[in-house]
């Protein structure tokens, strides 16, 4: 008797499972097929309306996820669980990337505007991948969100009537303070995460002109900071570049900055507030700082902004601002930084971002032409005005190209004859790149290329020093390692 009884359990669990198994796939296949008739229908049969499909899906958040208005609104008739995650979102979430109207049922059936899931709120998704629409209808029914990353600014904007420069204070009690600079009085004080401040005075961005120049006594290189301020200091300061109060101790010695300074970190605004403070400091000093771009600060200028650490994404709604305004036309930095060379040559030393490609070479652009041409691209749409830009800044441009360190997805290792070739050209003996990460400081082709891109979080190496014939590898504690020595 209790062995039939216990076939008929399992007999009519089996039943149940496939009765429930063909309801699921009924569901999706409505969903699908944007069956409502049927939709209904396998809804109206459910106990449970807020169960979880084979997909992994709920169906309200399937729903969502394919765009099904009507579908949605009936869930929400039947008093479905609005707030029933599926793995990383909430349905509030999935409809950011759904449909407005789907996102403003879900707001006006009470949807819990401001819940954190996984870290996360609706609007902070809707701000980290760029969706518009989505970020203004939640701005519109009161969502909130917090400064993240500590302090940051100032930013400094010209006023669209009068040409006036504005600055944006962020302090650290998450305040947006918002002056006018005075004519008279255009200095401000930078306060930076490692409790102290540096004061700037402000300046027109002026172009950089001049791409080609002599060599001088001593040379340092560093690259691919990307809004790393502690430890740019920290290299600055041990290598003596400057001093703990940031001021400039390298006298009459050249600074390269070998672009990506910005993107990624969180502390970008005060990276590059600090080397603009000190492009002054070494010109009083009779120095120089070369601030040359990289491929993120060009991104940044055209607007593509998918690496910037979402404190930025925050942050320029808080501002009421699209985050690509901190680098816009508009924008103090974003003139100054579109004013920066992107490639140049101290000496026998041709500094660049990413590299020179034989498809370059074939143009027989001069440097102060290729400068000129991302100056001009930076500016005025690029169209069909020069048939080179693409060479400058495609994948095998400057900013981008890889083929210079060994292993680099996509790109063929450059020959020696090719790289003899480019230096010929440009009557230079050596590349200096960053762009393409390395596990160490090294040289190749017997000192034709210097690979210094590092990871500045984990590696001990920080830069280069060039003094005379003499390549030291510098440690991030200031320690130095010859390693080339013109033979």
């Amino acid at each position: 008797m209790k062995i039939k009884i216990l076939y008929i359990l399992i007999l009519w669990g089996s039943l149940f499972s496939a009765v429930s198994s063909q309801n699921n796939n009924t569901i999706i296949s409505s969903i699908d097929s944007e069956n409502f008739e049927l939709f209904k229908q396998s809804i109206d049969g459910l106990d449970d309306i807020d169960l979880v499909l084979s997909n992994g899906y709920t169906i309200l958040n399937y729903a969502i996820v394919k765009k099904q208005i009507d579908f949605v609104d009936y869930l929400l008739l039947r008093d479905v669980d609005i707030e029933k995650a599926s793995g990383l979102y909430t349905p509030l979430m999935f409809s950011v990337f759904s449909d407005t109207v789907i996102l403003n049922q879900l707001i006006s059936d009470g949807a819990e505007i401001n819940r954190t899931h996984f870290g996360k709120t609706a609007l902070k998704l809707a701000l980290q991948t760029g969706q518009k629409q989505a970020v203004k209808i939640l701005r519109d029914h009161d969502a909130t969100i917090g400064l993240l990353g500590g302090i940051d600014g100032p930013y400094i904007f010209f006023d669209d009537s009068s040409g006036v420069p504005v600055k944006i204070l962020v302090t650290h009690a998450n305040q947006l303070i918002i002056d006018t600079l005075q004519d008279d009085n255009k200095n401000f004080y930078v306060q930076t995460p490692l409790n102290d401040s540096f004061l700037v005075a402000l300046k027109h961005p002026e172009m950089e002109l001049q791409s080609v120049f002599e060599k001088p006594d001593k040379i340092f290189a560093v690259s691919d900071i990307e809004g790393n301020y502690s430890d740019f200091v920290t290299i600055l300061v041990n290598n003596k570049i400057i001093d703990h109060h940031l001021n400039w101790t390298f006298g009459n010695g050249h600074l390269v900055l070998l672009g990506d300074f910005v993107d990624r970190g969180t502390y970008v605004t005060q990276v590059l507030w600090l080397i603009y403070k000190l492009e002054q400091d070494a010109h009083e000093n009779g120095g120089k700082v070369h601030f040359i771009l990289g491929n993120h600060e060009a991104m940044n200028i055209f607007g593509d902004v998918r690496y910037a650490h979402e404190k930025y994404h925050f942050l320029a709604y808080q501002l009421n601002k699209d985050i690509r305004d901190f680098y816009g036309l508009n924008s103090f930095l974003g003139l100054w930084i579109r004013n920066k060379n992107v490639i140049e040559k101290i000496g026998e030393n041709i500094f660049v971002h990413a590299g020179i490609s034989d498809s370059l070479l074939q143009a027989r652009l001069s440097i102060p032409e290729i400068n000129q041409m991302v100056h001009r691209s930076f500016i005025v749409p690029v169209t069909e005005w020069d048939n080179h830009i693409q060479l400058v800044s495609g994948q095998y441009g400057v900013l981008w190209y890889r083929g210079l360190v060994t292993g680099q997805s996509g790109y063929d290792k450059i020959t020696e004859a090719s790289l003899d070739s480019i230096l010929t050209f440009y009557d230079g003996a050596r590349m200096i790149v960053g762009h393409s990460l390395v596990d160490d400081i090294t040289t190749e082709f017997g000192g034709k290329v210097v690979r210094i891109d590092v990871d500045h979080y984990t590696n001990p190496s920080s830069g280069i020093f060039i003094l005379g014939d003499e390549i030291y590898k510098a440690t991030k504690a200031g320690r130095k390692e010859l390693i080339f020595i013109k033979p």
